[in-house]
């Protein structure tokens, strides 16, 4: 009997554990020591922890959850005017935001078992091109430009696809590099 339900435990969507968690140990927590000031009376520093969502893969819910988990963990919440966290209160609710930030994190790093192909980067193939071939030439004035990913990178491999036009330029390139590396005569 214990098996079964240690296997049904296991089978139980972590969402589902993480928010009989919070409604259990988190939830209370906050109603006694963080909705005075962040409720619905009030929302200092324009913040509602009430009604924030605790959905933590869209939105902006995991920064304003990820601000509060810095603050209870630098000290600065509860402010020193107010009844401080117990131990156990401090480490219910930041280790329950921890677990949920990094749950969060895995999610939007994971590719879902797919496997990302990334071409070059339109530096990453010049400078390719010349180390391989030995020509001191600027091979990437050809490429378009970089997309920017979501985060602002220009090296993110889900920003880095190939579309067949995008081949066709860096064959040309590398036709064109070829043809002044190789002497023929």
């Amino acid at each position: 009997m214990r098996t079964t339900w240690f296997i049904a435990l296991l089978l139980l969507p972590s969402a589902a554990r993480s928010d009989d968690v919070f409604k259990k140990d988190v939830l209370p927590v906050l109603r006694k020591n963080c909705f005075g000031c962040h409720g619905p009376e009030k929302q200092k520093g324009k913040l509602r922890l009430d009604t924030l969502s605790l959905d933590f893969d869209r939105g902006e819910a995991a920064e304003r959850w990820h601000d509060a988990l810095n603050k209870l963990s630098l000290g600065e919440m509860p402010p020193e005017d107010k009844p401080q966290l117990s131990p156990e209160e401090r480490r219910a609710v930041t280790g329950w935001l921890r677990g949920r930030l990094e749950a969060a994190a895995r999610a939007r790093r994971s590719t879902g078992g797919r496997v990302v192909l990334r071409r070059l980067t339109r530096y990453e193939y010049a400078n390719t091109l010349r180390d391989l071939l030995g020509l001191d030439l600027d091979f990437s004035r050809e490429l378009p430009p970089e997309p920017k990913s979501a985060d602002g990178f220009k090296n993110n491999g889900g920003a880095l696809g190939m579309s067949a036009e995008q081949l066709e330029y860096y064959l040309k390139i590398a036709r064109n590099a070829l043809s002044k590396a190789i002497v023929e005569g």
